[in-house]
């Protein structure tokens, strides 16, 4: 699942009295500045979530392909995605969250996109040719002196080891794209939705390229 590339299949463009509904009703104070730009919405059925989707906000004046993102209910409330867990929290006690073996890698890449750390999003690695992902990742190694292990060589897709039915959770394993550095990660993924990292190791330090994906605008200095 790609979270952010819109012109998946699985994405619909939306109308812009969402555009205009948000602006009045959220008010998102990074928004407001923008209110005469050419803001474009998308919109998606989440595989985990029964009756909420996700609206992605994009812009060409905005920088770094920043997102503005938020979760819908079915009914039309809806939920900012701001970088914090409590939305999605909020979302999982309110919404029919399902998790199972054929969606649990999805609802990890969107858990750990949304929820981030002092260095951005922890960018799960579903597949090499993510369109997201910087071209030259794949190819950049340790403080670009060209030595060492790439991420193209370390590269493997997340792996579902187990559903614990003892512990209500899915044990996976991934790589982590964070800040600007590789990590290989085991996780627990618990049936309520909580996620726990239960084990790191840095694969690749100090790339000369880093993950970014910014979830707020930042205003434009002139």
């Amino acid at each position: 699942m790609s979270l952010l590339f819109c012109n998946e299949d699985s994405w619909k463009k939306v109308g812009s009295d969402i555009v205009d509904s948000i602006l009045e009703k959220e008010a998102p104070i990074d928004l407001l500045p923008w209110r005469d730009s050419q803001i474009t919405c998308w919109r998606r059925q989440l595989p985990f979530y029964d009756d909420m989707f996700l609206l992605s906000l994009v812009c060409d004046d905005w920088k770094d392909q920043t997102r503005v993102c938020f979760l819908e209910h079915a009914g039309g409330a809806r939920l900012r995605l701001n970088g914090d867990s409590a939305p999605i929290h909020q979302a999982n006690a309110e919404a029919s969250l399902r998790l199972d073996e054929a969606n649990v890698v999805d609802y990890l890449s969107f858990f750990c996109f949304f929820v981030r750390g002092d260095a951005g999003p922890f960018y799960v690695l579903e597949r090499k040719d993510d369109p997201l992902v910087p071209a030259d990742f794949w190819s950049a190694t340790k403080e670009g002196r060209g030595e060492g292990p790439t991420p193209d060589a370390l590269y493997r897709p997340p792996r579902l080891h187990r559903s614990d039915e003892a512990t209500s959770s899915f044990l996976l394993s991934t790589l982590i794209f964070y800040g600007n550095a590789l990590f290989a990660a085991d996780m627990k993924v618990f049936f309520r939705g909580n996620i726990e990292m239960i084990n790191d190791d840095p694969l690749i330090e100090k790339l000369p390229v880093a993950c970014n994906f910014p979830l707020k605008v930042v205003p434009t200095v002139h």
